[in-house]
C-alpha cells in the first residue's frame, strides 16, 4: 500500500516557538504571525502555480514556511521570482498599512503589530540564507554562473556562517533582555544547511526541460562517468550536471562495464518516489 502524502506540516522549531508564546504571553502576535505566513506561502503557491508548477507539502517553521514543489524543471528566473513574490507581498502589505494610517489614524494601535510582523516577514526572508527566500534567490543567481552543486555548497556555507552569529547574538542576549527566538533560528537555519531531505530537495533542482529546450537551439553534450555498482542511487544525484545530459556506465571492481543508467531513469525514479536496484538496473541495461 503506498504511504498517504502528506500535504502540511509543523516543523518542531515552530512548536516550540508556538509553545513559548503561550508561556511567555505573546500568543496573539504569534497568531498573527501565523497568519501572515500562511498568506505568505499562499502566493508563493499562487505564483507557481500560475507558472505552471505543482505544489507540494507545506512545512511551517520557526524562520518560516517551505513549500516543496513536486515539478523538477525550474528555470533560474522563474525560481527567482516565486522566492521573490511572497517577500514582496508581505512589504507591499505594510506600505498599505501606512497609508491606511494615514488615512483613519485611529486604527494606528490595531494594526502596528501586524505592520511590524509583515515588515519582519520581508526583511529575514531576504537574507541570503538558505531555506529562506533570500537564499532561494541567490542560489538561482549562483547557479547561472555556477554548477548547481557548487551553488549549493556555497549557499549552505553562508547560511552556516549566519546561523553561528545568530547564535552569539542569541548567547549575548541572555546577559541583557533573552532572546530566545534568535537561538531556535539559529539551530533551525543550521540543522537545515548540514542535513538534506532526500526525497525532496534534488527533486526540484534538475534541468531536464532546459536540456531539451537548449537541444531544439544547439544540441546538449553528453557526459559519461563511471561509478561503481555498489555506489547508492542517492549518490548519483550529487554528480548531474546542468551543463550535460549525463550518462552513469557501471563497472565492477575491474572496471569492466556492467550496465548503464541514464539521466532521465534516475530523475524519473526520484520524481516518482518509486526508487530502484542498481543492481537490477544493471540487468536490464546489458
Amino acid at each position: 500500500m503506498r504511504k498517504k502524502e502528506k500535504y502540511f506540516s509543523l516543523h518542531y522549531s515552530f512548536i516550540l516557538l508556538l509553545v513559548a508564546s503561550v508561556l511567555l504571553g505573546f500568543f496573539k502576535v504569534m497568531f498573527l504571525y501565523f497568519v501572515c505566513l500562511l498568506l505568505h506561502e499562499f502566493v508563493h503557491s499562487l505564483v507557481a502555480r500560475k507558472l505552471g508548477y505543482k505544489i507540494g507539502k507545506i512545512t511551517l517553521m520557526a524562520t518560516g514556511v517551505t513549500l516543496e514543489a513536486e515539478s523538477d524543471e525550474f528555470t533560474f528566473n522563474e525560481e527567482i521570482l516565486i522566492a521573490i513574490s511572497a517577500p514582496l507581498f508581505n512589504f507591499s502589505l505594510s506600505l498599505l498599512l501606512v497609508v491606511f494610517w494615514w488615512l483613519i489614524p485611529e486604527t494606528y494601535n490595531f494594526t502596528l503589530d501586524l505592520f511590524v510582523i509583515n515588515l519582519s516577514i520581508f526583511a529575514f526572508n531576504m537574507l541570503p540564507i538558505f531555506p529562506l527566500d533570500g537564499g532561494r534567490v541567490l542560489l538561482a543567481i549562483l547557479s547561472k554562473k555556477k554548477e548547481r552543486q557548487v551553488a549549493v555548497m556555497i549557499t549552505k556555507t553562508v547560511t552556516i556562517m549566519f546561523a553561528c552569529l545568530l547564535f552569539v547574538v542569541f548567547i549575548v542576549s541572555l546577559f541583557f533582555v533573552p532572546n530566545f527566538n534568535f537561538g531556535v533560528m539559529a539551530v533551525t537555519l543550521f540543522l537545515g544547511a548540514i542535513t538534506e531531505d532526500k526525497s525532496a530537495v534534488y527533486k526540484r533542482n534538475f534541468y531536464l526541460l532546459r536540456k531539451y529546450e537548449r537541444a531544439k537551439k544547439r544540441g546538449v553534450e553528453e557526459k559519461k562517468i563511471y561509478v561503481s555498482e555498489d555506489i547508492k542511487p542517492y549518490s548519483l544525484l550529487r554528480l548531474l550536471d546542468a551543463r550535460f545530459y549525463v550518462v552513469f556506465i557501471l563497472v565492477d571492481k575491474n572496471m569492466k562495464e556492467v550496465g548503464i543508467i541514464k539521466e532521465r531513469d534516475l530523475v524519473e525514479s526520484f520524481t516518482n518516489n518509486a526508487g530502484f536496484s542498481l543492481r537490477e538496473k544493471t540487468k536490464n541495461s546489458i
